[in-house]
C-alpha cells in the first residue's frame, strides 16, 4: 500500500473519530459560578412523560439537555461544581467551556447551525434559540425554537403546549398521548372505571364520569356531560360556536381565549406564565407592585390607613356601616362613644357620658362651674361637700353633706357618724355614735 493510500485512510479515520462527538454538540454552555444559567428548583427526579421535545428533558418544568447542562448532569439536580463541564452526562474538570467546534470552511451536520465557530441545534439551545445569540435567560428554555417560561406548574405535563394533570386526563392517562377508550375515566394515571376518592370538583367545574371539567369551554362536555362539539366548532359559554372565536380572541385547542391577556396561553397557545407573573400585551412580564408608605397597608390596589379607613378599618374589607367611624382600626358610633366622642380619640373626662357627639355629666351629677377659673366640674348635690344641696355652696369643716344638707356626723342624731345613720327616740348622737340618754 503507497503512501499515499495511507495518508487517504489516516484522514478518514479522523474525520470518523472527530464525528463519533458530535452527540454532545450545540448545547452552549457558560462557565459555572454566579453567572451561570443553570435553572434553580431542580430535583432528583427526571420526567420521562415527554413533556419537552426531542432529547431534552423536562427538570421541574425546564427543557434541559442533561448531557450538557451542568445544573443538571446526568439527571435532574445534579450540579457541576464551579471548575467543572457537563460532558456526555458527567462533570468533568476543567474551567474552559467544552464544545465541538468546527474549522473555517466546514459544514455541520444536518440539523445544526453554526454559531461563533460552534454548531448548535437552533430548535432548542437555550442559549441559541431560533438564531444565533437569542439567549432565552436564566428562567427560560427553547422549545421549538421558541424561549418559553417554565412549562407547568407542579403537578401539571406538558404535552404538546397544553398543561394537563396526567393523573386524570383522560386523554393523557399517565403519560401524555395515552387515550382512555368507551368514555373511560383516568383514575391516578390509569384508566379505570373505579371512581377517585376525593373531594369533588372545584365550584367552577362539574364531574363527568370521574373527570373535573368546565361545561362553559369544555368542547368534549359543552354545558353538559358528553356533549362534543363538531370539528371545527368550539365551546363559548356552554354553547358550541361555528366560525370560530369571538373577535380578539383565538382557539386553543377548542378553547376561545385572549392572547393578549390569557396568563395560560400568553402570546400563543400553550404558554403559561409563571408564578408572579401575568400576561400583558402577550408578553409574560413580572408583576411588580409597589410597597405602601409607612403606616399604610395595601387593600387591592390602594394603600390605606387601616386605623381610620372606613372601608379598610382594621383590616382590608372590613367597612363600617350605619353612621360608624373607623377609630383606631375599630367601627364606633362618635355619636356615644366615650373615648371617640364627636370625633376620633376625643376621649370624655371622668364622671362623663358622651351624648349626641357631646361629653355631658353623667345622670343623677349636676354641671358646676368652678370659682375663679375656667371650666366645670360634675357634682352629685346630694354627697359632694364643695357643692353640697346647690353648686358652689361648700360644707364648713369638719361638716359632711349627707341628702344636700351640711351635717355634722358626730352629734347629727339623723346622720350619726355616716350619712343616712338614725338614733332612735331614746338616744342622742356623741361622738358619731347612738347612746342611751338617762
Amino acid at each position: 500500500m503507497n503512501g499515499k493510500v495511507l495518508g487517504l485512510l489516516l484522514v478518514l479515520l479522523l474525520i470518523a473519530a472527530g464525528c463519533s462527538g458530535i452527540g454532545g454538540i450545540g448545547q452552549e454552555r457558560r462557565t459555572g459560578g454566579e453567572g451561570g444559567v443553570t435553572p434553580t428548583g431542580t430535583t432528583d427526579d427526571m420526567d420521562t412523560s415527554g413533556a419537552c421535545p426531542g432529547d431534552l428533558s423536562d427538570c421541574q418544568g425546564y427543557c434541559v439537555d442533561l448531557r450538557s447542562d451542568t445544573g443538571n448532569c446526568g439527571w435532574c439536580g445534579n450540579a457541576c461544581d464551579n471548575d467543572e463541564n457537563c460532558v456526555s452526562g458527567q462533570c468533568t474538570a476543567g474551567g474552559e467551556r467544552v464544545l465541538a467546534g468546527v474549522t473555517p470552511g466546514e459544514s455541520c451536520p444536518t440539523g445544526l447551525t453554526r454559531c461563533e465557530g460552534y454548531c448548535v441545534d437552533l430548535t432548542k439551545d437555550r442559549w441559541n434559540c431560533g438564531a444565533c445569540g437569542n439567549d432565552c435567560g436564566d428562567d427560560g428554555s427553547c422549545v421549538n425554537r421558541q424561549c418559553v417560561d417554565r412549562l407547568c406548574d407542579d403537578g401539571m405535563t406538558n404535552c404538546q403546549g397544553v398543561c394537563v394533570n396526567v393523573d386524570s386526563d383522560p386523554d393523557n392517562c399517565g403519560y401524555c398521548g395515552n387515550v382512555c377508550g368507551g368514555g373511560q375515566p383516568c383514575v391516578n394515571g390509569e384508566c379505570s372505571w373505579e371512581e377517585e376518592e376525593e373531594e369533588g370538583c372545584s365550584s367552577e367545574q362539574s364531574d363527568c364520569m370521574g373527570v373535573c371539567v368546565d361545561l362553559q369551554s369544555d368542547i368534549s362536555n359543552c354545558r353538559t356531560c358528553g356533549n362534543v362539539c363538531s370539528t371545527g366548532q368550539s365551546c363559548t359559554g356552554g354553547t358550541c360556536v361555528t366560525g370560530g372565536c369571538p373577535s380578539g380572541q383565538s382557539d386553543c385547542l377548542g378553547v376561545c381565549v385572549d392572547l393578549d391577556s390569557d396568563s395560560g396561553n400568553c402570546g400563543r397557545c400553550g404558554n403559561m406564565c409563571g408564578t408572579g407573573r401575568t400576561c400583558q400585551d402577550g408578553t409574560c412580564v413580572t408583576s411588580v407592585i409597589p410597597s405602601c408608605l409607612p403606616g399604610k397597608t395595601r387593600c387591592g390596589s390602594a394603600c390605606v390607613n387601616l386605623q381610620t379607613d372606613n372601608r379598610n378599618c382594621g383590616s382590608c374589607g372590613t367597612s363600617c356601616t350605619g353612621g360608624q367611624t373607623c377609630c383606631s382600626g375599630r367601627c364606633v358610633y362618635t355619636q356615644t362613644s366615650f373615648f371617640h366622642c364627636g370625633s376620633c380619640n376625643h376621649e370624655c373626662p371622668d364622671r362623663h357620658t358622651c351624648q349626641g357627639g357631646t361629653c355631658v355629666c353623667q345622670s343623677g351629677l349636676t354641671r358646676c362651674n368652678l370659682i375663679g377659673i375656667k371650666g366645670y366640674t360634675c357634682a352629685d348635690l346630694k354627697t359632694d361637700e364643695a357643692n353640697c344641696g346647690a353648686c358652689n355652696r361648700p360644707c364648713l369643716s369638719g361638716y359632711t353633706c349627707c341628702n344636700g344638707r351640711c351635717v355634722n356626723t358626730k352629734t347629727d342624731e339623723s346622720n350619726c357618724g355616716t350619712c343616712g345613720t338614725s338614733c332612735n327616740a331614746s338616744q342622742i348622737c356623741s361622738s358619731g355614735r347612738c347612746i342611751r340618754t338617762l
